[in-house]
């Protein structure tokens, strides 16, 4: 055989070759093709049988929850009701207006108890009679005098005060009147008899601050009695313009002990002192501040009572004129 031959049947060898192999691609491409619309078409009748049996138990679901929500409102409210009328069969207004005194019982009984106590505070029975404790400032005089009278109008009659204490001695209720008067010098034996002789009492003196002493008087109102005294405006008003001059300077080193203080605390938390320290600094600042408090309340009450004499003075003075000039 030629070559020319064997050339020729290669040919013939691979022509229906390359057939048969696009025949078998072209199968594959069919079946391939087939089974992918097989696959589409099994997956939409599952989604179609699921849809089938899920819609009946949602449509259930969804009517279910609606009467599940209605049953359990309607349990709630019924529970509510339930406990309004047995709260109306516990407090009915007979109930409630017998638990309501017996409440203003209790605390009345509470009050009075409490009120006791302070009592006992305020007031503590002596041999003589009572003693009380009770705090007036120096430009008080007028209110202390007036709560002497109230004492006598008890049965209760002054004889001895010791700064914050007065002594009482029990005995039968006198209408006293009482009046707190300053002399810078001890009245003479002329003087006192001059009280004596309108009817007034020296019952108690005390000395302040070395320039002159209170006096407490007394004189028992009778029934239609017009009551005249004279009082030491002069005396007072020296008195108390002593004071505010003596109480401005400690008003301000107590002010300045107190800012000094606050500064120092400040610095200490500021570089993280010891704790010891700032603890005195804030003692110390808070015993400044209320020394600082009680103080100008004094020099407060103080100076509207100095207002008040001078302005009485000066109508004393206006009335003296006019009284000159008629």
């Amino acid at each position: 055989m030629s070559k020319s031959d064997n050339a020729k049947d290669e040919i013939m060898t691979e022509q229906p070759l390359e057939e048969n192999e696009k025949q078998h691609s072209a199968s594959d491409k069919e079946d391939t093709g087939k089974k992918k619309t097989d696959g589409r078409q099994v997956k939409a009748a599952i989604n179609v049988i699921r849809k089938k049996v899920k819609a009946p138990s949602a449509q259930a679901d969804e009517g279910a929850q609606p009467k599940l929500t209605e049953k359990i409102s309607a349990v709630f409210v019924k529970g509510l009701d339930q406990v309004r009328k047995a709260g109306q069969r516990l407090f009915s207004a007979e109930k409630r207006e017998a638990l309501k005194q017996k409440t203003a019982e209790k605390m009345s009984s509470a009050r009075n108890k409490v009120g006791e106590k302070v009592q006992n505070i305020k007031e503590k029975e002596t041999e003589q009679g009572l003693r009380t404790y009770k705090l007036f400032y120096i430009s008080d005089y007028e209110k202390e005098a007036e709560y002497l009278r109230s004492m006598s109008l008890r049965g209760y009659h002054f004889v001895k005060n010791d700064g914050f204490s007065f002594d009482f001695v029990k005995g039968e209720p006198r209408n006293y009147f009482y009046l707190l008067d300053f002399y810078p010098v001890e009245p003479d034996e002329a003087e006192k008899r001059r009280w004596e002789t309108a009817g007034w009492e020296d019952i108690f003196h005390t000395e302040v601050n070395a320039r002159g002493s209170w006096h407490f008087f007394r004189y028992e109102m009778k029934e239609g009695d017009m009551l005249e005294y004279e009082e030491n405006a002069a005396s007072r008003l020296e008195l108390f313009e002593h004071l505010t001059r003596n109480w401005q300077g400690i008003l301000s080193i107590a002010a300045l002990c107190t800012v000094f203080s606050v500064i120092a605390i400040g610095m200490q938390i500021a570089v993280r002192g010891f704790a010891w320290i700032i603890g005195i600094c804030i003692a110390l600042a808070a015993v400044c501040l209320l020394v600082f408090v009680i103080y100008l309340n004094m020099y407060w009450r103080t100076r509207l009572r100095i207002l008040d004499i001078r302005s009485a003075q000066n109508e004393q003075k206006a009335d003296a004129e006019n009284a000159s000039d008629l």
